[in-house]
């Protein structure tokens, strides 16, 4: 994180991430979750 004064006196935050990106591995059981979730008739906050 870096933390910039501006001209006006105020502050603004700059993240700056490095690094090689890497994909989120998902469980099993995440992915059944998913599915059910898009299931016909299924209420979204049950699955959750």
């Amino acid at each position: 994180m870096l933390d910039a004064r501006q001209e006006d006196d105020s502050y603004r935050r700059v993240e700056v991430i490095t690094g090689e990106r890497r994909r989120r591995r998902w469980t099993g059981e995440k992915a059944r979750i998913v599915a059910e979730s898009f299931e016909e008739g299924v209420n979204i906050s049950y699955v959750a």
